[in-house]
């Protein structure tokens, strides 16, 4: 699925900051790949928040999506995902 995103500029200049604002943080990547690579479970504890991968998919498989679209920033620090 392609991701397509509505935005105009009235500069070339103001693209690569446009995409850049659409770029995935390198932890948030980790977890996204964490949960969609991991075994199947049930409700489990991330990063102080809780998580369930029916209800979290979605948003992983998203946020995969959007770092091959516009890229990672920062070095990934997560360590891995606690059940």
């Amino acid at each position: 699925m392609p991701i397509c995103f509505a935005r105009r500029s009235s500069a070339t200049s103001q693209i690569d900051v446009i995409q850049a604002a659409y770029a995935v943080d390198a932890d948030t990547l980790a977890e996204a790949e964490a949960l969609v690579m991991g075994e199947p479970r049930g409700v489990f504890a991330s990063r102080g928040a809780m998580c369930e991968p029916e209800t979290h998919g979605n948003w992983a498989h998203a946020v995969i999506r959007r770092a091959a679209a516009f890229g990672v920033t920062g070095a990934a620090r997560v360590s891995g995902l606690r059940s």
